[in-house]
């Protein structure tokens, strides 16, 4: 990770408000996120170019711990909550839009890739399907595509165009 550069941070956090986030969204961030996001919340890398399979996608930035900052982990999280699979919490945002997220539906979190126009919302389903939470979850994870197992491998994975 130290070839990484990490720009445009906004102002730092502390562990407290971390635990709040956490206690908020009823997960626990690993370690190794923790560790980032405690240096540079808000931020994006550079390099910022990582493939989903093998298409390139740009990071953008991490979401803020800061509550009343406009990308909120928070206020992202709940507003697009309708769209995401239980336990998947949008952690970043990339150039085009789409999400960096963690999943946390099994016992160690993963993180994934939610492409946001592949995305099915409950509002867009019909009563019939909303009383089949199986068939709800599935419709829900359609854009959502396996990362990387840690942060850290995924932000070791970062290359520039250059590269």
């Amino acid at each position: 990770m130290s070839r990484v550069i990490w720009d445009n941070p906004s102002s730092m956090i502390t562990e407290s408000m971390i635990k709040e986030v956490e206690h908020s969204l009823g997960v626990k961030f690993p370690d190794d996120f923790i560790k980032i996001i405690l240096e540079h919340n808000g931020s994006g890398p550079i390099p910022a170019i990582f493939k989903v399979g093998s298409t390139p996608k740009i990071f953008g930035y991490l979401r803020s711990f800061h509550a009343t900052d406009d990308n909120s982990i928070l206020k992202v999280n709940q507003a697009i909550k309708c769209m995401l699979p239980e336990k998947v919490i949008s952690i970043a945002k990339t150039a085009d839009g789409d999400y960096i997220c963690y999943d946390f539906s099994s016992t160690e979190p993963t993180l994934v890739y939610a492409e946001m126009d592949k995305l099915i919302s409950e509002e867009d389903l019909s009563d019939e399907e909303l009383e089949q939470p199986e068939l709800v979850e599935r419709l829900k994870r359609e854009g959502i595509h396996p990362l990387a197992s840690t942060f850290t491998e995924l932000i070791n994975r970062l290359y520039s165009s250059d590269e």
